[in-house]
């Protein structure tokens, strides 16, 4: 159908999809979006600011208070259990440990032991469990334990968010740490998030008719944001303009859509979907996108309401919607929310194919970075909410193959921070990241997602993914990355240096990482050093480096450090011990050093160190065996 005589974007002339690219994969994801597995001090604050506590939160806190403790809070849906959570981990009186959130499917991997847990003294974990049925909760619980026993023997912190209905599960001995948390009152909280949003109180809000304990703690957060919206769009209007306007977009207009849909045809429910997804785009992109989800859900065209003869005008009229400034939009505010989620959950079968419609609106060429970038998001929330987390990662992966990574990275992005299905999108992310198959392209995005948002949320599973991606042959962007975030925080150094020597079958990509990492540079200055583990590690380089050279500038520079550290050079000798042949290679990378300075005693030393070893003169006094130590 030809609806529009002139295109506002830019046009494919050919047989096949134009791709506009001109995003960077880290501008494209949402830096203004707050995810609830990201927070760092300002997102805290803000939540502080904004924070009612709920009766008995003083009750979970003096159970939480001491170091090593667990506590569990219930709660009923929507009175802000999250946040609660959040809140009494932030009270905690701490000098360096992080604060992670974790989900249900991290507790099942803690349970089969993988992907697990390191934690470091004064560490504040909030497990959030409040989205899973009992069959979940119960899958999870040995995960809970095992996270319990390990905070304790730390000294850490855990709290522990459960869902609604299962109290009757919960094990004596967890449930005599549990806290049944109220509902604190819902016109303070909306109030609360008022003044955080710099509007200053007001009369009026107190002759407010409105059933503010009825709504959800979320629902107030963005009713309020709503509220300070109008204001500022509109700060001439008098109060009841404002909140006029503010609750009508935030009706719930779910029973309207549903009417609307068993009153409309096959026709007219496709221009309702693709204007919900392409809400606010160029008319042109809707006409187009109208004939893609007819034919992706193999539906005749025109037919019904004689599409082909009517102006796109009209179409849109028929149900709701309007071109306003070359932009189609529905005449109601935030009716477009409504539609998407009423079709994505009503829709079951065809999900599979708003899916793939989806994909081809994002990669058909007609839309800006910008109303690209909306598409996915829309369709990523959609999809996330009615439980579909594999179609949208698979999405992802095709978007990656047609070089619209940014779009991949913005999905993925929506995928990890969804309360729900965010661990299974790290499993993935996990999964791509270490098989070789994977496309330098969905590589890309992946170090891109690690250190943008994963690095954040959760620090030591980044380590991980940009392990398995820095082996790669095209892995010197995540290399780099990947050193960039274990140099800044000794715990991910030694996380890592603990994988390149566990003893696990190594790729030959380790060798590189380990020598790379053992700079004494960096090493003398991360506190307590794993010197059994660094001897591990170095008598694997010397066993199967193919070559002296490969890894003779490393020991040089040990040999350079000697001074600083009593143990760097028993330690070499200790990784070659027991083979005449290391020995034999270790003497001469002794012997071939040129210290700049001329400066040569750390060359003596080690060949007198191999000598001892190789039992050709007794070990002197004062020799340092960090052996010794470990």
């Amino acid at each position: 159908m030809t609806w529009i005589e002139q295109a506002a974007g830019p046009v494919n002339a050919g047989s096949g999809d134009q791709n506009i690219l001109s995003l960077d994969i880290s501008e494209a994801l949402r830096k203004e979006h707050v995810n609830p597995l990201k927070l760092n001090g300002d997102q805290l604050r803000r939540l502080a600011w904004n924070f009612v506590p709920p009766p008995h939160f003083n009750d979970a806190f003096e159970l939480l208070e001491q170091p090593g403790s667990t506590v569990l809070v219930s709660g009923a849906p929507g009175s802000g259990r999250h946040t609660a959570g959040l809140m009494l981990l932030r009270r905690l009186p701490t000098r360096h440990g992080r604060l992670e959130e974790l989900t249900a499917s991290d507790a099942d991997r803690a349970n089969r032991r993988t992907d697990g847990l390191e934690v470091s003294e004064e560490d504040r974990f909030l497990l959030d469990l409040s989205t899973c049925g009992e069959q979940e909760f119960l899958a999870a619980l040995p995960g809970v334990r095992d996270y319990q026993h390990q905070v304790a023997e730390k000294l850490a912190w855990l709290v522990v968010v459960l869902p609604d209905g299962v109290n009757h599960l919960v094990p004596a001995e967890l449930d005599r740490i549990r806290v049944e948390l109220g509902r604190p009152p819902g016109r303070r909280v909306f109030i609360r998030h008022l003044r955080g949003r710099e509007f200053e109180y007001a009369p009026e809000l107190r002759e407010l008719d409105h059933p503010f304990d009825q709504d959800s703690m979320n629902r107030l957060a963005l009713l309020a944001a709503e509220f300070v919206r109008q204001w500022k769009n509109r700060p001439l209007d008098e109060f009841q303009e404002w909140w006029r306007r503010a609750t009508e977009t935030m009706h719930d207009h779910r029973e309207a859509v549903a009417r609307k849909v068993a009153e409309y045809d096959g026709d007219q429910r496709a221009v309702l979907l693709t204007v919900a997804l392409l809400h606010g785009a160029p008319a042109d992109a809707v006409s187009e996108a109208i004939d893609w989800l007819c034919t992706e859900l193999g539906h005749p065209v025109g037919e019904g309401i004689g599409l082909a003869r009517l102006g796109l005008v009209q179409v849109l009229h028929s149900v709701g919607a309007k071109v306003e400034d070359e932009r189609v939009r529905f005449e109601i505010p935030s009716f477009d929310h409504a539609v998407r989620a009423y079709f994505w959950a009503n829709y079951r079968d065809l999900r599979e194919h708003f899916g793939t419609w989806a994909a081809r609106c994002v990669t058909g060429g007609l839309l800006s970075d910008a109303d690209r970038l909306q598409v996915v998001d829309r369709y990523a929330t959609a999809a996330l909410t009615a439980g579909n987390p594999g179609a949208v990662w698979d999405n992802a992966i095709g978007w990656s193959g047609v070089a619209l990574l940014p779009e991949a990275a913005r999905v993925i992005q929506q995928g990890l921070a969804h309360e729900k299905h965010g661990g299974l999108f790290r499993l993935r992310m996990r999964e791509a990241a270490a098989d070789p198959k994977s496309t330098p392209a969905l590589a890309r995005v992946l170090t891109t997602l690690c250190v943008d948002v994963l690095a954040d949320s959760h620090p030591d599973q980044a380590v991980v993914r940009l392990h398995h991606l820095a082996r790669r042959a095209d892995g010197d962007v995540a290399r780099t990355e990947l050193f960039k975030l274990v140099h800044g925080d000794r715990r991910l150094y030694w996380l890592l240096l603990g994988r390149l020597t566990s003893g696990e079958v190594r790729r030959s990509a380790d060798l590189g990482l380990f020598l790379e990492l053992v700079d004494p540079e960096v090493l003398l200055t991360a506190g307590s050093i794993p010197w059994e583990s660094l001897r591990q590690g170095w008598r694997v380089v010397m066993s199967e480096s193919p070559a002296v050279a490969s890894w003779a500038p490393r020991a040089h520079s040990w040999l350079a450090a000697a001074d600083r550290s009593d143990s760097l050079l028993p330690t070499l000798v200790a990784a070659a011990e027991g083979d005449r042949s290391l020995l034999d290679r270790l003497y001469l990378v002794a012997v071939d050093w040129r210290p700049p300075d001329g400066d040569s005693r750390g060359a003596v030393r080690l060949r007198q160190l191999i000598d001892v070893a190789q039992g050709l003169r007794p070990l002197g006094p004062g020799h340092h065996n960090p052996q010794e130590e470990t």
